[in-house]
Protein backbone atom coordinates (compact mmCIF):
# COMPACT_ATOMS: atom_id res chain seq x y z
CA UNK A 1 0.00 0.00 0.00
CA UNK A 2 1.02 3.63 0.10
CA UNK A 3 2.90 3.12 3.37
CA UNK A 4 5.49 1.12 1.42
CA UNK A 5 6.34 4.08 -0.78
CA UNK A 6 9.80 5.49 -0.04
CA UNK A 7 8.60 8.73 1.47
CA UNK A 8 6.18 6.90 3.74
CA UNK A 9 8.94 4.45 4.65
CA UNK A 10 10.98 7.36 5.90
CA UNK A 11 8.06 8.71 7.91
CA UNK A 12 7.07 5.38 9.38
CA UNK A 13 10.60 4.37 10.34
CA UNK A 14 11.77 7.69 11.72
CA UNK A 15 8.59 9.02 13.27
CA UNK A 16 8.33 6.41 16.03
CA UNK A 17 11.80 7.45 17.23
CA UNK A 18 10.49 10.93 17.90
CA UNK A 19 7.00 10.05 19.07
CA UNK A 20 8.07 7.25 21.41
CA UNK A 21 11.71 7.61 22.54
CA UNK A 22 13.72 4.86 24.17
CA UNK A 23 12.52 5.72 27.69
CA UNK A 24 9.63 3.35 27.08
CA UNK A 25 6.36 3.06 25.18
CA UNK A 26 2.92 4.10 26.41
CA UNK A 27 1.00 1.20 27.89
CA UNK A 28 -1.86 1.68 25.43
CA UNK A 29 0.36 1.30 22.35
CA UNK A 30 1.79 -1.67 20.48
CA UNK A 31 4.28 -1.70 17.59
CA UNK A 32 2.51 -2.38 14.28
CA UNK A 33 4.86 -4.18 11.87
CA UNK A 34 2.79 -3.32 8.78
CA UNK A 35 2.49 0.42 9.28
CA UNK A 36 5.93 0.64 10.90
CA UNK A 37 4.94 2.62 13.99
CA UNK A 38 3.32 2.34 17.37
CA UNK A 39 -0.45 2.35 17.36
CA UNK A 40 -3.09 1.97 20.02
CA UNK A 41 -3.54 -1.56 21.30
CA UNK A 42 -7.32 -1.27 21.08
CA UNK A 43 -9.39 1.01 18.84
CA UNK A 44 -11.54 3.69 20.43
CA UNK A 45 -14.50 5.80 19.31
CA UNK A 46 -14.54 9.30 20.77
CA UNK A 47 -18.32 9.63 20.78
CA UNK A 48 -19.39 7.61 23.81
CA UNK A 49 -22.79 6.91 22.23
CA UNK A 50 -21.03 4.41 19.95
CA UNK A 51 -19.33 1.11 20.60
CA UNK A 52 -16.59 -0.70 18.67
CA UNK A 53 -16.04 -4.47 18.65
CA UNK A 54 -13.97 -6.98 16.76
CA UNK A 55 -16.41 -8.50 14.28
CA UNK A 56 -14.18 -11.04 12.51
CA UNK A 57 -10.52 -11.94 13.02
CA UNK A 58 -7.91 -14.17 11.39
CA UNK A 59 -7.81 -12.47 7.99
CA UNK A 60 -4.58 -12.14 6.01
CA UNK A 61 -3.91 -8.73 4.44
CA UNK A 62 -7.59 -7.87 3.91
CA UNK A 63 -8.14 -5.04 1.44
CA UNK A 64 -11.79 -4.41 0.54
CA UNK A 65 -15.14 -6.01 1.29
CA UNK A 66 -18.64 -6.26 -0.10
CA UNK A 67 -21.83 -7.07 1.75
CA UNK A 68 -24.05 -9.57 -0.04
CA UNK A 69 -27.09 -11.34 1.42
CA UNK A 70 -26.05 -9.80 4.79
CA UNK A 71 -22.78 -11.76 4.73
CA UNK A 72 -19.40 -10.20 3.97
CA UNK A 73 -16.99 -11.22 1.23
CA UNK A 74 -13.51 -9.79 1.80
CA UNK A 75 -10.51 -9.81 -0.53
CA UNK A 76 -7.05 -10.75 0.73
CA UNK A 77 -4.26 -8.91 -1.02
CA UNK A 78 -1.32 -11.30 -1.00
CA UNK A 79 -2.79 -14.79 -1.36
CA UNK A 80 -5.56 -13.91 -3.83
CA UNK A 81 -8.30 -15.42 -1.68
CA UNK A 82 -11.82 -14.14 -1.10
CA UNK A 83 -13.06 -15.09 2.35
CA UNK A 84 -16.66 -15.52 3.48
CA UNK A 85 -17.80 -14.03 6.80
CA UNK A 86 -21.24 -14.93 8.14
CA UNK A 87 -23.65 -12.47 9.76
CA UNK A 88 -22.42 -13.40 13.23
CA UNK A 89 -18.77 -12.70 12.32
CA UNK A 90 -17.75 -16.32 11.77
CA UNK A 91 -14.94 -16.60 9.22
CA UNK A 92 -15.52 -19.74 7.18
CA UNK A 93 -12.38 -21.88 6.85
CA UNK A 94 -12.35 -22.23 3.07
CA UNK A 95 -11.92 -19.44 0.53
CA UNK A 96 -14.79 -18.92 -1.89
CA UNK A 97 -12.19 -18.43 -4.63
CA UNK A 98 -8.40 -18.38 -4.85
CA UNK A 99 -6.82 -16.52 -7.78
CA UNK A 100 -3.14 -16.22 -8.70
CA UNK A 101 -1.83 -12.71 -8.00
CA UNK A 102 1.33 -10.70 -8.35
CA UNK A 103 1.48 -9.28 -4.85
CA UNK A 104 4.65 -7.21 -4.57
CA UNK A 105 4.17 -3.85 -2.78
CA UNK A 106 0.78 -2.47 -3.95
CA UNK A 107 -0.14 -5.28 -6.34
CA UNK A 108 -2.49 -8.10 -5.43
CA UNK A 109 -6.17 -8.82 -4.96
CA UNK A 110 -7.23 -5.22 -4.42
CA UNK A 111 -10.94 -4.71 -5.00
CA UNK A 112 -14.29 -6.40 -4.62
CA UNK A 113 -17.86 -5.22 -5.10
CA UNK A 114 -21.22 -6.81 -5.81
CA UNK A 115 -24.43 -6.12 -7.68
CA UNK A 116 -27.35 -8.47 -7.08
CA UNK A 117 -25.84 -11.97 -7.41
CA UNK A 118 -22.79 -10.78 -9.39
CA UNK A 119 -19.43 -10.19 -7.70
CA UNK A 120 -16.56 -8.27 -9.28
CA UNK A 121 -12.86 -8.69 -8.45
CA UNK A 122 -9.96 -6.40 -9.36
CA UNK A 123 -6.56 -8.07 -9.08
CA UNK A 124 -3.06 -8.03 -10.47
CA UNK A 125 -3.19 -11.32 -12.30
CA UNK A 126 -0.15 -13.58 -12.49
CA UNK A 127 0.69 -17.16 -13.38
CA UNK A 128 1.41 -17.84 -9.71
CA UNK A 129 1.13 -16.05 -6.38
CA UNK A 130 4.07 -13.69 -6.12
CA UNK A 131 4.90 -13.95 -9.83
CA UNK A 132 5.26 -11.26 -12.47
CA UNK A 133 2.17 -9.23 -13.33
CA UNK A 134 0.13 -10.00 -16.44
CA UNK A 135 -2.40 -7.17 -16.03
CA UNK A 136 -4.76 -5.58 -13.55
CA UNK A 137 -7.83 -7.53 -14.57
CA UNK A 138 -11.44 -7.10 -13.50
CA UNK A 139 -13.60 -10.23 -13.56
CA UNK A 140 -17.31 -10.71 -13.04
CA UNK A 141 -18.49 -13.85 -11.19
CA UNK A 142 -21.76 -15.48 -10.23
CA UNK A 143 -22.26 -15.87 -6.47
CA UNK A 144 -24.14 -19.03 -5.52
CA UNK A 145 -23.93 -18.48 -1.75
CA UNK A 146 -20.78 -20.54 -1.26
CA UNK A 147 -18.45 -20.00 -4.22
CA UNK A 148 -17.72 -17.60 -7.07
CA UNK A 149 -18.40 -19.21 -10.44
CA UNK A 150 -18.25 -18.52 -14.20
CA UNK A 151 -15.62 -15.76 -14.43
CA UNK A 152 -15.99 -13.23 -17.23
CA UNK A 153 -13.21 -10.74 -17.96
CA UNK A 154 -14.94 -7.35 -18.21
CA UNK A 155 -11.86 -5.09 -18.31
CA UNK A 156 -8.09 -5.48 -18.55
CA UNK A 157 -5.97 -2.60 -17.23
CA UNK A 158 -2.19 -2.29 -17.39
CA UNK A 159 0.21 -3.42 -14.69
CA UNK A 160 3.68 -2.59 -15.92
CA UNK A 161 6.47 -4.83 -14.59
CA UNK A 162 8.51 -1.86 -13.38
CA UNK A 163 5.54 -0.19 -11.66
CA UNK A 164 4.93 -1.75 -8.24
CA UNK A 165 2.89 1.11 -6.79
CA UNK A 166 -0.21 3.15 -7.67
CA UNK A 167 -2.33 0.24 -8.88
CA UNK A 168 -5.56 1.67 -7.46
CA UNK A 169 -7.93 -1.29 -7.41
CA UNK A 170 -11.12 -0.10 -5.75
CA UNK A 171 -14.50 -0.92 -7.31
CA UNK A 172 -17.87 0.71 -6.68
CA UNK A 173 -21.39 0.36 -8.08
CA UNK A 174 -23.11 3.57 -9.15
CA UNK A 175 -26.72 4.37 -8.38
CA UNK A 176 -27.64 3.35 -11.96
CA UNK A 177 -25.89 -0.02 -11.60
CA UNK A 178 -22.72 0.92 -13.48
CA UNK A 179 -19.57 -0.64 -12.03
CA UNK A 180 -16.61 1.74 -11.76
CA UNK A 181 -12.92 1.08 -11.10
CA UNK A 182 -9.98 3.31 -10.27
CA UNK A 183 -6.39 2.76 -11.34
CA UNK A 184 -3.47 4.94 -10.31
CA UNK A 185 -0.76 6.42 -12.50
CA UNK A 186 1.40 3.26 -12.29
CA UNK A 187 4.20 5.54 -11.04
CA UNK A 188 4.27 6.98 -14.55
CA UNK A 189 6.31 10.04 -13.69
CA UNK A 190 9.31 7.86 -12.85
CA UNK A 191 9.27 5.63 -15.92
CA UNK A 192 11.11 6.17 -19.18
CA UNK A 193 7.90 5.74 -21.14
CA UNK A 194 6.82 9.05 -19.56
CA UNK A 195 3.59 10.39 -18.16
CA UNK A 196 0.50 10.72 -20.29
CA UNK A 197 -2.43 13.03 -20.82
CA UNK A 198 -4.21 11.45 -17.88
CA UNK A 199 -1.49 12.89 -15.69
CA UNK A 200 -1.88 16.16 -17.60
CA UNK A 201 0.92 15.58 -20.10
CA UNK A 202 1.02 15.06 -23.85
CA UNK A 203 0.71 11.41 -24.84
CA UNK A 204 -2.16 9.12 -25.85
CA UNK A 205 -4.41 7.81 -23.05
CA UNK A 206 -3.33 4.42 -21.74
CA UNK A 207 -5.88 3.49 -19.03
CA UNK A 208 -3.78 4.75 -16.12
CA UNK A 209 -4.58 7.52 -13.67
CA UNK A 210 -8.33 7.29 -14.27
CA UNK A 211 -11.70 6.36 -12.83
CA UNK A 212 -13.63 4.51 -15.50
CA UNK A 213 -16.80 2.46 -16.00
CA UNK A 214 -16.02 -1.21 -16.53
CA UNK A 215 -19.48 -2.81 -16.72
CA UNK A 216 -20.75 -1.49 -18.98
CA UNK A 217 -17.64 0.15 -20.35
CA UNK A 218 -17.61 3.79 -21.45
CA UNK A 219 -15.61 7.02 -21.49
CA UNK A 220 -13.43 7.91 -18.54
CA UNK A 221 -15.36 9.28 -15.60
CA UNK A 222 -12.28 11.12 -14.28
CA UNK A 223 -8.64 11.68 -15.21
CA UNK A 224 -5.52 13.03 -13.51
CA UNK A 225 -5.65 10.50 -10.65
CA UNK A 226 -2.35 9.90 -8.87
CA UNK A 227 -3.63 7.01 -6.78
CA UNK A 228 -6.83 6.23 -4.95
CA UNK A 229 -7.84 3.56 -2.45
CA UNK A 230 -11.39 4.78 -1.94
CA UNK A 231 -14.56 5.28 -3.99
CA UNK A 232 -18.09 5.79 -2.66
CA UNK A 233 -21.48 6.76 -4.06
CA UNK A 234 -23.65 9.22 -2.15
CA UNK A 235 -26.97 7.35 -1.78
CA UNK A 236 -28.86 10.65 -1.69
CA UNK A 237 -27.47 12.35 -4.82
CA UNK A 238 -25.81 9.46 -6.66
CA UNK A 239 -22.58 11.49 -6.88
CA UNK A 240 -19.21 9.78 -6.63
CA UNK A 241 -16.64 10.71 -3.99
CA UNK A 242 -13.03 9.56 -3.84
CA UNK A 243 -9.94 9.75 -1.69
CA UNK A 244 -6.63 10.47 -3.37
CA UNK A 245 -3.11 9.99 -2.07
CA UNK A 246 -0.81 12.96 -2.58
CA UNK A 247 2.92 12.94 -3.20
CA UNK A 248 4.58 14.39 -0.12
CA UNK A 249 1.72 16.64 1.02
CA UNK A 250 -1.98 17.19 0.54
CA UNK A 251 -3.93 13.97 0.47
CA UNK A 252 -7.41 14.75 -0.85
CA UNK A 253 -11.13 14.05 -0.73
CA UNK A 254 -12.83 14.84 -4.03
CA UNK A 255 -16.36 15.13 -5.33
CA UNK A 256 -15.92 13.29 -8.62
CA UNK A 257 -18.51 14.51 -11.08
CA UNK A 258 -18.42 13.21 -14.67
CA UNK A 259 -15.48 14.60 -16.68
CA UNK A 260 -13.51 15.46 -13.52
CA UNK A 261 -9.79 16.25 -13.79
CA UNK A 262 -8.04 15.67 -10.46
CA UNK A 263 -4.94 17.58 -11.61
CA UNK A 264 -2.11 15.08 -11.35
CA UNK A 265 0.67 15.50 -12.13
CA UNK A 266 0.38 19.26 -12.37
CA UNK A 267 -0.23 19.39 -8.64
CA UNK A 268 -1.99 17.86 -5.65
CA UNK A 269 -4.02 19.67 -3.04
CA UNK A 270 -5.10 23.32 -3.27
CA UNK A 271 -3.39 24.83 -6.27
CA UNK A 272 -2.14 27.85 -4.32
CA UNK A 273 -0.24 25.59 -1.93
CA UNK A 274 0.79 22.74 -4.20
CA UNK A 275 4.50 22.08 -4.41
CA UNK A 276 4.42 19.69 -7.33
CA UNK A 277 6.69 20.98 -10.10
CA UNK A 278 7.81 23.97 -8.04
CA UNK A 279 11.08 22.65 -6.65
CA UNK A 280 13.75 25.35 -6.88
CA UNK A 281 11.20 27.72 -8.43
CA UNK A 282 9.62 30.84 -7.01
CA UNK A 283 6.11 30.02 -5.80
CA UNK A 284 4.35 32.07 -8.48
CA UNK A 285 6.30 30.30 -11.23
CA UNK A 286 5.22 26.89 -9.96
CA UNK A 287 1.57 27.93 -9.72
CA UNK A 288 1.69 29.40 -13.22
CA UNK A 289 3.22 26.21 -14.58
CA UNK A 290 0.51 24.11 -12.93
CA UNK A 291 -2.22 26.32 -14.40
CA UNK A 292 -0.70 26.14 -17.87
CA UNK A 293 -0.43 22.34 -17.67
CA UNK A 294 -4.06 22.05 -16.63
CA UNK A 295 -5.21 24.34 -19.43
CA UNK A 296 -3.18 22.55 -22.08
CA UNK A 297 -4.23 19.09 -20.92
CA UNK A 298 -7.90 20.09 -20.96
CA UNK A 299 -7.48 21.63 -24.43
CA UNK A 300 -5.68 18.52 -25.67
CA UNK A 301 -8.41 16.38 -24.15
CA UNK A 302 -10.91 17.94 -26.55
CA UNK A 303 -9.16 16.11 -29.37
CA UNK A 304 -7.80 12.96 -27.73
CA UNK A 305 -10.62 12.15 -25.31
CA UNK A 306 -13.34 13.90 -27.40
CA UNK A 307 -14.69 15.62 -24.26
CA UNK A 308 -13.23 18.24 -21.97
CA UNK A 309 -12.26 17.28 -18.42
CA UNK A 310 -12.45 20.08 -15.88
CA UNK A 311 -10.27 20.56 -12.82
CA UNK A 312 -11.77 21.56 -9.48
CA UNK A 313 -10.22 22.04 -6.07
CA UNK A 314 -10.38 19.21 -3.51
CA UNK A 315 -13.32 19.29 -1.10
CA UNK A 316 -10.78 18.73 1.68
CA UNK A 317 -7.02 18.17 2.04
CA UNK A 318 -4.59 17.07 4.72
CA UNK A 319 -1.36 19.06 4.68
CA UNK A 320 0.64 16.07 5.93
CA UNK A 321 0.04 12.70 4.32
CA UNK A 322 -2.26 10.28 6.11
CA UNK A 323 -2.91 7.81 3.23
CA UNK A 324 -6.72 8.10 3.10
CA UNK A 325 -8.35 4.91 1.91
CA UNK A 326 -11.89 3.58 2.22
CA UNK A 327 -14.89 5.86 2.59
CA UNK A 328 -18.64 5.44 2.83
CA UNK A 329 -21.80 7.33 3.69
CA UNK A 330 -23.61 6.59 6.93
CA UNK A 331 -27.32 5.74 6.79
CA UNK A 332 -29.74 8.38 8.02
CA UNK A 333 -30.30 6.39 11.23
CA UNK A 334 -26.63 6.46 12.31
CA UNK A 335 -27.24 8.74 15.28
CA UNK A 336 -26.38 12.41 14.79
CA UNK A 337 -24.09 11.42 11.93
CA UNK A 338 -26.85 10.32 9.58
CA UNK A 339 -25.79 10.78 5.92
CA UNK A 340 -22.31 12.00 6.93
CA UNK A 341 -19.22 10.81 5.06
CA UNK A 342 -16.70 8.66 6.93
CA UNK A 343 -13.10 8.12 5.78
CA UNK A 344 -10.33 5.85 7.06
CA UNK A 345 -6.57 6.21 6.77
CA UNK A 346 -3.73 3.72 6.56
CA UNK A 347 -0.91 5.71 8.14
CA UNK A 348 -2.50 6.41 11.53
CA UNK A 349 -5.56 4.19 11.81
CA UNK A 350 -7.94 7.13 12.14
CA UNK A 351 -11.58 7.38 11.11
CA UNK A 352 -12.71 10.87 10.07
CA UNK A 353 -16.25 12.23 9.87
CA UNK A 354 -17.52 14.96 7.55
CA UNK A 355 -20.85 16.76 7.62
CA UNK A 356 -22.20 17.86 4.23
CA UNK A 357 -24.17 20.96 3.28
CA UNK A 358 -27.78 20.79 2.12
CA UNK A 359 -26.70 20.40 -1.54
CA UNK A 360 -24.28 17.62 -0.51
CA UNK A 361 -21.44 19.04 -2.58
CA UNK A 362 -19.34 20.64 0.19
CA UNK A 363 -18.33 19.96 3.78
CA UNK A 364 -19.51 22.10 6.69
CA UNK A 365 -17.17 22.96 9.57
CA UNK A 366 -17.65 24.83 12.84
CA UNK A 367 -13.92 25.24 13.46
CA UNK A 368 -12.85 28.38 11.59
CA UNK A 369 -9.39 26.89 11.06
CA UNK A 370 -10.97 24.33 8.74
CA UNK A 371 -12.84 26.85 6.61
CA UNK A 372 -9.91 26.82 4.17
CA UNK A 373 -10.76 23.11 3.65
CA UNK A 374 -7.31 22.04 4.80
CA UNK A 375 -6.21 20.26 7.96
CA UNK A 376 -2.94 22.13 8.39
CA UNK A 377 -0.35 20.73 10.73
CA UNK A 378 -1.17 23.29 13.41
CA UNK A 379 -4.95 22.75 13.20
CA UNK A 380 -6.97 20.73 15.69
CA UNK A 381 -8.36 17.46 14.36
CA UNK A 382 -11.01 17.28 17.09
CA UNK A 383 -14.01 18.26 14.96
CA UNK A 384 -13.43 15.63 12.28
CA UNK A 385 -11.93 12.72 14.21
CA UNK A 386 -14.34 9.88 14.99
CA UNK A 387 -12.04 7.06 16.09
CA UNK A 388 -8.46 5.83 16.15
CA UNK A 389 -6.35 2.75 16.80
CA UNK A 390 -7.53 0.68 13.83
CA UNK A 391 -4.11 0.04 12.25
CA UNK A 392 -3.97 0.41 8.48
CA UNK A 393 -7.60 0.92 7.45
CA UNK A 394 -8.35 -0.18 3.89
CA UNK A 395 -12.15 -0.12 3.67
CA UNK A 396 -15.30 1.18 5.35
CA UNK A 397 -18.78 -0.15 4.56
CA UNK A 398 -22.18 0.41 6.16
CA UNK A 399 -24.95 -2.15 6.47
CA UNK A 400 -28.04 -2.24 8.73
CA UNK A 401 -26.88 0.80 10.71
CA UNK A 402 -23.47 -0.75 11.43
CA UNK A 403 -20.12 0.54 10.22
CA UNK A 404 -17.65 -2.19 9.23
CA UNK A 405 -13.96 -1.27 9.15
CA UNK A 406 -11.27 -3.41 7.52
CA UNK A 407 -7.78 -3.30 9.02
CA UNK A 408 -5.04 -4.55 6.72
CA UNK A 409 -2.41 -4.58 9.43
CA UNK A 410 -4.53 -6.20 12.15
CA UNK A 411 -6.28 -8.76 9.93
CA UNK A 412 -9.56 -7.76 11.55
CA UNK A 413 -12.94 -6.37 10.52
CA UNK A 414 -14.36 -4.16 13.25
CA UNK A 415 -17.99 -3.19 13.75
CA UNK A 416 -19.11 0.18 15.11
CA UNK A 417 -22.68 0.75 16.21
CA UNK A 418 -24.92 2.87 18.42
CA UNK A 419 -25.23 1.69 22.00
CA UNK A 420 -28.69 0.70 23.20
Amino acid sequence: MKILDLRIFIITILMPMFLFPAIGQPDDYLYDEVIGRYSMENPIIFDTNFQVEEFSTGLSWPTTMTIIDKDILVSQKNDGQVRHILQDGTLLPNAVIDVEVSNYVERGLLGITSKNSSVYLYYTESNQDGGDPIANNIYKYKWDGTTLQDPVLVKSLPSYPEATIHQGGVLVVGKDGTVYAVIGDQDNQDLERGANILQNQFAPPDDTGVILPVDPTGVYHAIGIRNSFGLAIDPVTGNMWATENGADRFDEVNLVLPKFNSGWNAHTGPIEQSRINVIDMPAFVGILKSQIQLFLSSFYGLFVLTNNYEYSEPEFSWESTIAPTGLDFAPSSFGKYGNWLFIGDCNFGHIYKFKLNSDRDEFVFEDSNLHDLILNNEDSVEEIIFGEGFGCITDIEFSDNVMYVTSLSNGIIYKIFLKD
